[in-house]
């Protein structure tokens, strides 16, 4: 992501081809999360990625709610019904 930002392109327009190009080894959905909480926490851009990863993985508003209480959504989640 930080190569493709460095060359012009936002945070918005890479975030999930550079994840897919990351996952060469099947990364499951919790380990994904885990990458996105340590990068929000460690990285230049991470809150803009934490930020942007919740309202992606989000069904109805809770992407909203982890974003304003500072959390990364669980997108490893199924809701069988």
């Amino acid at each position: 992501m930080q190569v493709e930002m460095v060359n012009g392109k936002s945070l918005e327009d890479v975030a999930d081809s550079t994840s897919h190009e990351a996952d060469f080894d099947g990364m499951s959905g919790s380990v994904y999360n885990l990458v996105v909480s340590m990068l929000s926490r460690y990285w230049k851009h991470g809150e803009k990625l934490r930020r942007w990863n919740n309202l992606e993985a989000q069904i109805g508003n809770e992407g909203e709610q982890a974003n304003a209480l500072g959390g990364v959504l669980n997108s490893s989640l199924l809701l069988v019904g």
